[in-house]
């Protein structure tokens, strides 16, 4: 799992390797979808996880996150958590883009909307 700021998009992106993809997910054409998911921020911006309900997926990237996820939900441990004085969670909408070539499945979602601000890698809200 890589973390990385696109200056362009102003948005986080997450790589996800996926070595074993069941054979029903190397589609010759990249699947793309936008999920809500739920973000997790500590002090001073710092991403702790993502939490993803798989029912909303594609069956092709259900399949693919399965083995991943806990109870139809997954959860990506961003940061470890190191006594945050606050906690907060926020929605934030997840673009999947499921890269067959590498394999790769791609999470991006925005550095700052109308309810919080990431400052890549770490920052103020």
């Amino acid at each position: 799992m890589h973390l990385c700021h696109d200056p362009l998009s102003d948005r986080l992106v997450l790589a996800l390797d996926v070595p074993d993809a069941p054979s029903s997910c190397s589609s010759s054409s990249p699947l793309v979808t936008v999920l809500c998911g739920i973000l997790d921020i500590a002090d001073e911006g710092r991403i702790l996880g993502l939490e993803l309900s798989l029912d909303g997926l594609p069956t092709d990237l259900r399949t693919l996150l399965a083995p991943l996820a806990e109870n139809k939900t997954l959860y990506l441990e961003l940061d470890e958590p190191q006594q945050p004085r606050v906690l907060r969670s926020v929605p934030v909408l997840v673009e999947f883009h499921w890269q067959p070539e590498e394999p790769r499945l791609m999470l991006s979602f925005p550095r700052r909307t109308n309810d919080y601000e990431l400052l890549y890698p770490s920052g103020a809200t």
